[in-house]
């Protein structure tokens, strides 16, 4: 990481020096973490939010959906492999993605909280920082933890 960087995470988001290169302070998810479970999220709750993220993307990928390119990607041409989607290992590879993609929108849904899953999308796949929110967040990302418990580590609890 560059100086520039840094010292930008530090004006713009606020981040201490010290903490301004660590790879967290680069998303909203990872300053909500850096910021600790009294003020943010703990550990556990920012690995499920990863989790979930990969979840998302891989579902997304397989359907053939892209996210919204940034600005610094415009030039980015992506390729075409060539598949039709139809051999039985893609298949067996969308069925399990679409079954996780299914268990943590459940998840959220179970969680009691009616907008945990627009939170939890805004903060984890779209790097919005919803500081007013927080207390959201973390229902969210319990409900993701304890769904995904085994994925997450033996015994992995969220705080």
């Amino acid at each position: 990481m560059t100086k520039v960087a840094a010292e930008a995470r530090e004006r713009v988001f606020g981040i201490p020096k010290g903490q301004s290169r660590l790879p967290d302070a680069g998303d909203a998810l990872g300053r909500f973490a850096l910021a600790g479970a009294t003020d943010g999220v703990s550990r556990t709750q920012r690995d499920a939010g990863r989790l979930y993220e990969a979840i998302v993307r891989d579902y997304q990928r397989h359907l053939g959906a892209r996210r919204l390119m940034s600005g610094s990607e415009l030039e980015r041409v992506s390729g075409h492999d060539n598949s039709t989607g139809d051999s039985p290992q893609e298949i067996e590879r969308y069925e399990r993605a679409k079954g996780r993609y299914i268990r943590a929108r459940r998840a959220l849904l179970l969680s009691a909280e009616p907008t945990a899953q627009m939170v939890v999308d805004a903060v984890v796949l779209d790097d919005v920082e919803m500081w007013q929110n927080v207390g959201v967040l973390r229902i969210a990302l319990n409900a993701i933890a304890h769904e995904f418990h085994d994925e997450l580590g033996k015994g992995a609890q969220a705080a």
